[in-house]
């Protein structure tokens, strides 16, 4: 069984610009509620892509607002892979500097690359690329040739922003002079903005480049990320003006936007998934006939948990978010009709059909993961995907204790059914 919602703003996160915020205004501040790990290294900073460090640093590949890979916003022009999609080729921008001044080569973005694979990288897809990639060749300045080990097509899509951190072109010469502990310090890169200060948890502070490729004379000449995570004190200081921009939860976007404040949502800015684990041996039984499986996809209402769970500010997928980077080079393109439809009558029925790997008494809960476990309202898709699980198949409330609990706040708006569901405790 395979769920899948796309979620808005990393589930629940707006960004709000004052009211009376000049078009004069050279100095930004935004407060956020997390900085989450605070380091300043892209290789420690695990798999998630921190706005800061994009300001201070370029992406060898760029990324269009839909996460597509983009010839436009990356120090990579161009690439192209070989015949057998085991060599892709590099053609970088010339004339990027970093903020020391030195020009950056393609000796730089080797030398980044196999830092960010290296035993040393916690970030979030350095074990796939260290398996993947086979050489690193740079037969001139401004061109790189990525060997792997078996065909592929989502290097470009490893090496932008659209995932992690692995893709940002670091100086070799100032890291290898000074050290990775004081580049940790006191970072270098060849962003529009270059690192002024930070004072572990208080604030970031970066300062505008006089010019910069990808975006010219930036707007602001200081940027300060300042952590407050209180939702309370981030709303007062946006009122004083102490801020320009913060992260709100959803249960206070309608009071704000009372106030004059608008709101910006991100849309597609994660994605959660639920399935089952497999065991040593592959499917466990019941789950190797495919009719038990169509059952489980069919019995869970996608949309009832978007709207119940994320207030309408997620959207049901239709395939897993690991396969999406490859349709625009084979040409697919995913329709409505893929996506399951909730039919709680089919999926009973599938659940009888004579001959069929018989059903467990109950529905095994424990099999149930989800990636990002942690994330806002994760639980909770967890906890309501298993309750509609249960109810569907006429397994009741039976094992609604193996299903960690979630914060009330998690079913306040539509979705009656599911609402109800959530808003059970185990006695």
């Amino acid at each position: 069984m395979k769920l899948s919602v796309k979620i808005a703003t990393l589930m629940v996160l707006a960004l709000l610009s004052g009211p009376a915020s000049a078009q004069s205004k050279t100095e930004l501040t935004v407060a956020l509620s997390s900085f989450s790990t605070e380091v300043l290294d892209p290789v420690l900073g695990g798999h998630i892509v921190k706005y800061y460090l994009s300001l201070m640093f370029d992406y060898l590949v760029g990324t269009t607002p839909d996460g597509q890979p983009s010839k436009e916003g990356g120090i990579a022009t161009r690439w192209e892979a070989s015949a057998d999609h085991k060599r892709w080729t590099f053609h970088l921008r010339k004339g990027v500097k970093f903020h020391t001044g030195e020009e950056l080569t393609s000796e730089d973005v080797k030398f980044s690359l196999q830092r960010a694979i290296s035993r040393r990288s916690t970030t979030g897809y350095a074990g796939p690329l260290r398996t993947l990639i086979a050489d690193i060749e740079t037969p001139a300045p401004d061109r790189v040739v990525i060997v792997t080990k078996d065909p592929t097509l989502i290097i470009p899509t490893y090496l932008s922003r659209s995932l992690s951190t692995e893709g940002m072109v670091l100086p070799k010469k100032y890291i290898e002079a000074n050290g990775d502990d004081a580049f940790a310090r006191k970072p270098v890169g060849s962003g529009p903005f270059r690192f002024v200060e930070q004072v572990t948890g208080s604030h970031i502070k970066l300062a505008a480049v006089d010019n910069h490729w990808r975006i010219g004379t930036p707007r602001f000449k200081t940027v300060t990320f300042k952590l407050v995570p209180e939702e309370a004190t981030r709303i007062a200081i946006l009122r004083r003006g102490e801020a320009d921009v913060a992260d709100v939860s959803r249960e206070r976007v309608k009071e704000l936007e009372g106030e004059g404040f608008p709101i910006h949502v991100r849309r597609e800015e994660a994605i959660l998934h639920m399935w089952f684990v497999l065991d040593q041996d592959g499917w466990p039984a019941p789950m190797k006939d495919k009719r038990v499986r169509e059952a489980m996809n069919l019995a869970v209402n996608r949309a009832e948990i978007a709207q119940a769970i994320f207030a309408g500010k997620a959207d049901p997928a239709a395939i897993p978010m690991g396969l999406s980077w490859s349709f625009r080079d084979i040409g697919f393109k995913v329709t409505p009709e893929m996506a399951y439809a909730h039919d709680p009558a089919r999926a009973r029925k599938l659940q009888e059909a004579p001959g069929r790997c018989g059903a467990p008494e109950r529905l095994r809960h424990r099999r149930l993961r989800i990636p990002a476990a942690r994330a806002p309202r994760g639980q909770g898709v967890r906890r309501g995907g298993g309750r509609l699980l249960a109810e569907d198949r006429g397994q009741g409330e039976a094992d609604s204790r193996r299903l960690p609990r979630v914060p009330q706040a998690v079913g306040r708006s539509q979705g009656p059914r599911l609402r109800r569901l959530l808003q059970h405790r185990q006695s």
